[in-house]
């Protein structure tokens, strides 16, 4: 299936994640400012 004619990026996940792991909140922040979001482009 395609979105604005281009097809997802997939990759494959081959680690294990640890159950019961949290984030600081500095962790989470450094994440979702690596998030590229379509359509909710910042100028």
């Amino acid at each position: 299936m395609k979105w604005k004619g281009s097809y997802p990026k997939v990759e494959l996940v081959t680690k294990t994640y640890e159950t019961g792991v949290k984030l600081t909140k500095t962790e989470m922040e450094e994440i979702v400012g690596n998030l590229v979001k379509p359509g909710f482009y910042s100028a």
